[in-house]
């Protein structure tokens, strides 16, 4: 189950997913990073860009 999930159109975050569910293997998630943001979240602990990669499946309501 991912947390902090955000639905992105067209670039820009509109607003948050529950319940969301990716889909892949991870070492393919890494080899397939396409963009990596300037922008990131601070969780505290970490501080964690969005990413952009092709081949995952992500489900969400």
């Amino acid at each position: 189950m991912a947390k902090n999930s955000y639905y992105i159109e067209n670039g820009k975050i509109m607003y948050p997913v529950t319940e969301t569910m990716v889909s892949g293997n991870l070492a393919d998630l890494f080899k397939n990073i396409e963009e990596v943001s300037s922008e990131r979240i601070d969780y505290g602990l970490t501080i964690l860009p969005y990413i952009h990669a092709s081949g995952v499946t992500i489900s969400g309501k």
